[in-house]
C-alpha cells in the first residue's frame, strides 16, 4: 500500500524517489535499533560473567600484598591503601 503525506492539505501519494527515501530511513533505524540491542546484549552478558568488583579487588590486594612480601617497592599511595586494607581485614577476620 503506498504511502501519502499532505501537501497544501491534500493528500499526495509518494513518489517513487520519496518510498525509496522513506524506505531507506526505515532500513536504517531498523539497522541501528538491531546494532543498539546487540551492543546493549554484549554489556549485559559481559557484566554478567565478570566476578565482582569486590572479589577482583581482593585479588589484587592479595597480589600486591604478595608483592610486597617478596621485596618488591610499591608507590607510597598503593602502600598506604593496602596497609588500610590489611587494617580493615584485621580489625574484621572472616570467621
Amino acid at each position: 500500500m503506498p504511502r501519502h503525506h499532505m501537501v497544501n492539505n491534500i493528500e499526495v501519494p509518494f513518489t517513487e524517489a520519496e518510498e525509496a527515501a522513506r524506505n531507506a530511513e526505515i532500513a536504517k533505524v531498523a539497522s541501528d535499533k538491531a546494532h543498539y540491542e546487540v551492543n546493549e546484549r554484549y554489556k549485559v552478558n559481559r557484566r554478567a560473567a565478570y566476578p565482582t568488583i569486590g572479589d577482583q579487588l581482593d585479588a589484587i590486594w592479595k597480589q600486591l600484598n604478595q608483592d610486597r612480601l617478596g621485596g618488591k617497592e610499591l608507590i607510597q599511595e598503593v602502600d598506604d591503601q593496602l596497609n588500610k586494607v590489611l587494617a580493615v581485614k584485621e580489625a574484621h577476620p572472616k570467621p
